[in-house]
């Protein structure tokens, strides 16, 4: 799939965010060509939103690159490499756009690659969702500290919006499935696992448990 991976930077859209480390806010919402956006995060943030650029994140009916606005603006605030910060951009790109890791490699380097790689989910047609999340944990045990770090993140911008928007449909089994995710995450960044952990135990407090 031919992307291309240097495209012109565009302002994030911050409105409706609702981020449990209030700090992340104003990260998140800098235009990209300020200082504290490498060359690599840069590139990464444009290929990101080109390619997610027809899809809306799940039920908020929000861009999808305000989803991976959040989780690198997470995955940066902890001090993570750039890399790391690229990676939480593209942590998608594979599963939802149809980017191979090859061409992540290629872009980017292999860093990035094999990041992206590590979070990304089980495809929807290898089985039944227990057996993908059974398989997803699996494999997230073994990732690096920062793959783990991205995936805390990602389950931190996750767990609000599908509490906000479904709380009676799909909320209690994912409330239910980060958190025994977050019980693999062995080598997360203590302060995102923390915050994790966080956002899963408010969302049990108002959320029935699925069985």
């Amino acid at each position: 799939m031919n992307l291309p991976w240097l495209l012109t930077s565009v302002p994030l859209a911050a409105d409706g965010r609702n981020d449990p480390i209030d700090e992340h806010d104003d990260w998140a919402r800098r235009d990209r060509g300020h200082p504290a956006f490498s060359p690599l995060v840069e590139q990464a943030a444009n290929f990101a939103e080109y390619a997610h650029r027809f899809q809306k994140w799940g039920l908020t009916n929000r861009p999808y690159s305000d989803h991976l606005a959040e989780v690198a603006s997470i995955v940066a605030s902890a001090g993570l490499r750039d890399e790391a910060v690229a990676a939480a951009w593209l942590h998608d790109v594979i599963a939802l756009c149809g980017v191979d890791a090859s061409t992540l490699g290629e872009l980017f380097g292999s860093d990035v690659a094999l990041l992206a790689t590590e979070v990304t989910d089980s495809p929807l047609d290898s089985g039944p969702r227990r057996f993908r999340k059974e398989t997803d944990r699996e494999r997230m045990a073994v990732a690096s500290g920062e793959a783990q770090t991205i995936k805390a993140a990602e389950m931190i911008s996750e767990i609000q919006a599908v509490v906000v928007h479904n709380p009676q449909g799909l909320a209690d089994v994912y409330a239910r499935e980060c958190r025994d995710m977050i019980g693999v995450l062995f080598f997360a960044d203590h302060r995102v696992l923390a915050t994790a952990i966080d956002a899963v135990e408010r969302a049990e407090q108002v959320l029935p448990l699925a069985s």
